[in-house]
């Protein structure tokens, strides 16, 4: 074989051709595994629908005892009939509030996501798979809705890592859906953690290729039904006028991705997602729901092939005893020369036939000696030795799958109501561990969901559904300092925000429901019983305990009001009892909360006590009218510093603004003063430069003086000595 030769997923070929090369290879190893599996499911089914596929149309059987059918119905009704209530809750009962909160909001969650679709039909789906093929799938789908704007930041359009635009969550969904048994494919292994791989089988058209691939949904040859399609669907109404692609959706558990690749494109994967759901076992699925246990395969076994030759032998059985009765019929010969006897094969109720010649007819014998009947006695008796063999194969049959009479609902009125109860009890033993196989598969497959959930969710999505809303640190914070200004002006602090304070915030919830390691250390998700078939042993453990906790109760009333025993000493005892009955821990921890019985008080004491009552009801009374009346005066006086504070305001307001107005004048007064000294000072400065020019100009007038005055000396003189000298003196 091809495959033989490969070491390592790389020997399938380099690239994106070689990827698909070697998961083609992986799914022809997985189809080849279980094909004799699929072709004996195919015939088991329809055997199922009671029908035979004769000249290549399907037809009704005839002469045959369809035994699958009934015990498919009864089976299936005992394995799962009612819609499971998850119940989570904190896996240690300490203190822990964060955890109390966690659990709410997770079981509140997955109580909504069971009752958007229906959760019902998809499990009896499963149930009827592992029932008539061998194994029973389903998957859970993480389904976002966005909003129609991508989200923005300061710098524009928020992009993920492969430059795309990202568009805000508005609400989210989880939903289960149905596997097909025969479009699912799984890798090698024993057992279920060995799996390293599962496969989904998709039909796709044109238009889904396009729009959940892009582009390359173009280049995917489409083909038409595939051979099993046809085979099953030959109207092609009915398969459909579409042409479709067989597309593979592959969960590869060692890389932790997810890859989409068709039969008929080979050049590269249709898609290939990095761990979508981010789940912890990573796979979409919970371990299937098989029908039949093995430790050495995976490959499921029909239940019916347990019991096939008793089902065969008792169709053969049946089509005797249809033909033994075909020919069990009123025959016989007459004497014809009796004409009478066709009138009176003819005649109706209580009509009477005249005879022609009763002479004759009185030789004969009679009428009895003139009709031959044919003898169907040994016919009869090999009928009724077929009627009690089919009865024995249908019990051999009964025995094998564990059916007991009782469910059935087939009893015998003489057996007593003890026996009936045996009959339950033992009949449903070997069905005990298929109802819990089936209750195991609900509980992963809620896990999954609350998985999902709790990684997945946003917080207004989490509030819209459960009606939870929590503060954040911040508002924490904003709270805290809102209390203390409550406290530092002695006024009562509102219920609503001690509350508020009381509760964890939003960041702390979170990390619990975000984080694997912390949710599971904080809760635990189970359902309820999923099957009914116990309810009659229920109903008697129930009265056995009230019977059994009345009498206890009776017997322990008298020292418990002596005061003889402590109540912890009867709660104990109580609870001890209560284990024995398995009622689970909702009803241990309603008897947690018992409490000492208030002893018995003398009528004159209680006369005393409720004379008491009275006055302190009187007091209370008029204490609320103080109240009230002290109220009215604090409204009044906070009325009156509401006055008188507006008051100040006010005066405050016309004192600031006179004393702007000062300022603005006292301003201004300044800046003029400033003028008036500085024009003073100009005055002065021109006075004293007058002065140094009145001066300047004394000095000026007493030189040109003294100049004119030594000119004229000189000129006096000059004159004088022109004439006493004869000349001008040197």
């Amino acid at each position: 074989m091809e495959s033989a030769s490969l070491e390592k997923p790389s020997d399938a070929g380099q690239g994106s051709s070689g990827q698909v090369r070697r998961w083609l290879l992986e799914l022809q190893l997985s189809d080849k595994e279980e094909k004799t599996w699929r072709k004996v499911s195919e015939k088991v089914l329809e055997r199922y629908r009671g029908e035979v596929k004769r000249d290549d149309a399907f037809q009704r059987t005839r002469d045959t005892f369809n035994i699958l059918w009934p015990n498919t119905e009864t089976l299936t009704s005992s394995l799962y009939n009612s819609t499971p209530v998850p119940d989570v809750r904190r896996r240690f009962r300490d203190a822990d509030p964060t955890g109390k909160i966690v659990a709410e909001i997770l079981e509140r969650s997955l109580s909504f996501a069971l009752d958007v679709y229906d959760f019902d039909a998809l499990m009896q789906a499963v149930v009827l798979d592992a029932v008539l093929p061998g194994r029973g799938l389903a998957r859970v789908r993480y389904r976002p809705s966005f909003g129609p704007e991508p989200m923005q930041d300061v710098s524009g359009p928020v992009l993920n890592p492969q430059g795309e635009p990202v568009y805000p969550v508005v609400y989210e969904e989880v939903s289960c859906e149905h596997v097909q048994w025969d479009a699912f494919r799984r890798g090698p292994g024993k057992c279920w953690a060995d799996v390293p791989w599962v496969a989904f089988r998709h039909s796709m058209t044109r238009e889904e290729l396009v729009e959940s691939f892009g582009p390359v949904g173009n280049e995917v040859k489409l083909s038409e039904p595939s051979d099993d399609d046809v085979k099953r669907e030959e109207d092609p109404e009915v398969r459909g006028i579409w042409k479709t692609a067989e597309v593979w959706e592959i969960w590869d558990k060692t890389r932790r991705e997810v890859l989409f690749l068709a039969k008929s494109y080979k050049a590269k994967p249709l898609k290939v997602e990095r761990d979508p759901l981010g789940l912890k076992q990573f796979f979409p699925i919970p371990a299937p729901l098989y029908s039949i246990r093995q430790t050495d395969s995976l490959v499921p076994v029909p239940e019916f092939m347990q019991y096939e030759t008793l089902a065969d032998e008792l169709d053969r059985v049946t089509a005797r005893i249809n033909k033994i009765i075909r020919g069990l019929k009123l025959r016989g010969i007459y004497d014809s020369t009796v004409s009478e006897f066709r009138k009176l094969f003819e005649a109706d109720d209580n009509e009477l036939i005249p005879a022609e010649n009763v002479v004759s007819l009185m030789e004969k014998g009679g009428l009895e000696k003139s009709i031959w009947m044919l003898d169907i006695g040994k016919p009869a008796q090999v009928l009724v030795q077929l009627y009690q063999y089919r009865e024995v194969l249908k019990n051999a049959i009964y025995e094998i799958t564990g059916i007991s009479d009782i469910l059935r609902g087939a009893t015998v009125a003489s057996e007593s109501a003890t026996a009936q109860n045996l009959k339950s009890q033992w009949g449903t033993l070997r069905l005990q561990h298929r109802q819990k196989e089936v209750a195991r598969f609900c509980r992963d497959l809620i896990r999954l969901k609350a998985e999902l959930i709790a990684e997945k969710f946003q917080p207004q999505t989490l509030m819209l559904i459960t009606g939870l809303k929590f503060p954040s640190r911040s508002e924490q914070q904003a709270l805290q300092m809102q209390v203390k200004t409550f406290e530092a002006m002695q006024q009562p602090v509102p219920p609503e925000m001690r509350l508020a304070l009381s509760q964890p915030v939003w960041e702390d919830i979170e990390r619990v429901l975000r984080d694997d390691a912390l949710r599971s250390f904080s809760i635990d998700i189970e359902t309820d019983s999923t099957i009914a078939a116990q309810l009659s042993q229920d109903q008697r453990n129930v009265t056995e305990l009230l019977t059994a906790t009345g009498q206890f109760m009776q017997s322990m009333s008298g020292p418990l009001q002596a005061g003889i025993l402590p109540v912890e000493v009867v709660k104990e005892l109580l609870l001890s009892i209560l284990r024995r009955f398995k009622f689970g821990n909702a009803v241990e921890d309603a008897l947690e909360k018992l409490k000492a019985p208030v002893p018995e008080i003398p009528k004159e004491i209680q006369a005393q006590i409720q004379q008491a009552q009275q006055q302190v009801q009187q007091a209370q009374q008029q204490n609320e009218k103080d109240r009230a009346t002290v109220g009215q005066l604090m409204r009044k006086l906070d009325q009156e510093r509401d006055d008188l504070e507006r008051v100040r305001r006010k005066h405050l307001d016309e004192f600031s603004n006179e004393r702007e107005s000062l300022l603005g004048e006292r301003a201004t007064l300044a800046e003029q003063l400033r003028n008036r000294e500085a024009a003073i000072h100009e005055r002065e400065r021109n006075v004293e430069l007058e002065e140094a020019l009145a001066k300047l100009d004394v000095r000026q007038s007493r030189h040109e003086i003294k100049t004119a005055e030594e000119l004229e000396a000189i000129r006096d003189r000059a004159e004088s000595g022109s004439d006493g000298n004869g000349g001008i003196p040197a």
